[in-house]
């Protein structure tokens, strides 16, 4: 099964209903955390998405509630950003990177991601570390090098989170950096710092699938699966 059999596999398979085993709740205040989060994503994304995408991500995915449903106690601000949480997912792993046309691009994105997420602990060697395992163990030696190196180079030269990078970011790596900005200011350092990891592991999974369609390459389920099987960003911790 070529990537565009996969693609079309994918969207006719049929989502069974889940009943849970509990009675459902939603959070109160969902229609006006989506208010919100609608001008936050208009503000984003609407210059880069297609009329037709745009609507379907506005109108379409009802992000707010699903997060009602996940976060049902939790104050309309730590709502909103959920739903902007979750609406900056879809649009990274459903749109950006599958219409980025060059290997190049993908790479200088990841590192616009990486850089951002780097930028909030400057001096923690523990990120680092993270970073090279997370490339170590899927590419080659000498593009992982690179990478990595080209990362704390401009990690520890450029303040991402202040006023002195003074090169544009991606529409998409813009959002994340007003994500990532109000999410450390909230968190415990520990609960960021976990935070960041998970981030650059599954922001990293997400270029590893952004290659394999570049290159027309269908993995195998176990091999598919592996490098799939950390993305779990949608976490408590992103409105604790």
């Amino acid at each position: 099964m070529n990537v565009q059999q996969r693609q079309h596999a994918a969207l006719d398979y049929a989502v069974p209903d889940v009943i849970p085993p509990f009675t459902y709740k939603s959070n109160p205040g969902v229609e006006e955390a989506n208010k919100a989060a609608v001008k936050w994503a208009v503000h984003h994304f609407e210059s880069i998405l297609s009329p037709e995408n745009f609507h379907k991500l506005i109108y379409g995915a009802k992000f707010h509630h699903l997060a009602g449903a996940i976060y049902t106690d939790a104050p309309i601000s730590r709502l909103e950003f959920a739903v902007e949480f979750l609406t900056w997912l879809y649009v990274l792993d459903d749109e950006s990177l599958l219409q980025r046309s060059s290997v190049q691009e993908l790479v200088q994105f990841q590192l616009e991601i990486q850089l951002v997420i780097m930028s909030g602990f400057p001096q923690d060697k523990s990120l680092q570390d993270n970073l090279e395992k997370c490339v170590s163990i899927k590419l080659g030696n000498e593009f992982a090098t690179d990478f990595v190196d080209n990362v704390l180079t401009q990690a520890t030269g450029k303040d991402l989170l202040g006023t002195g990078y003074g090169e544009p970011l991606s529409p998409i790596a813009s959002a994340f950096q007003d994500l990532w900005i109000r999410a450390i200011s909230v968190m415990p350092e520990g609960w960021s710092l976990r935070f960041a990891k998970v981030l650059q592991r599954d922001v990293f999974a997400n270029f590893l699938e952004s290659l394999n369609l570049h290159h027309n390459i269908c993995p195998s389920v176990s091999a598919y699966t592996q490098e799939r099987r950390s993305n779990g960003i949608v976490i408590p911790p992103i409105v604790c």
